[in-house]
């Protein structure tokens, strides 16, 4: 993070009360990354950062959303580029303790996908966190 025009989009708290934000951060090149961090409750030390390439160096327009797993882990929902003139839906799981990416989901098409919102959800009889996204894809002709 180099604070050219970074921005944080989305908050929440996690059963051990410390935040997880996440954002955009613009890069000096022009590019930017998707930056989701934890902080300590307590002295607001950071206890851990992960950052990904790829993410669409809008800041006007929302980018950024979250949800806390029961187990702590955090699901974090963008948006990527798929080509020049249009973009992917991108989810990133990442574990509670340490921030380690435990999975990523990459979903669109041949146009502009949209995430909007991401939430936890169950299938029964299974305990794992398994994410679910709002968006919007484009109907094709």
């Amino acid at each position: 993070m180099d604070d050219l025009d970074d921005c944080g989009w989305s908050i929440v708290v996690g059963p051990d009360n410390h935040p997880v934000i996440t954002g955009v951060t613009i890069n000096s090149d022009g590019t930017a990354d998707y930056t989701t961090f934890k902080l300590h409750n307590d002295d607001r030390s950071t206890i851990w950062i992960e950052s990904w390439p790829g993410a669409i160096n809008n800041i006007d327009e929302r980018a950024g959303w979250l949800s806390v797993c029961d187990n702590g882990d955090i699901i974090m929902a963008n948006r990527t580029w798929s080509s020049a003139t249009s973009y992917d839906a991108v989810l990133h799981r990442y574990a509670e303790t340490n921030g380690d990416t435990l999975w990523t989901r990459t979903y669109g098409g041949d146009e502009t996908d949209v995430a909007r919102s991401v939430a936890q959800t169950w299938i029964a009889f299974e305990p794992s966190c398994r994410a679910s996204r709002t968006g919007a894809t484009p109907f094709l002709d």
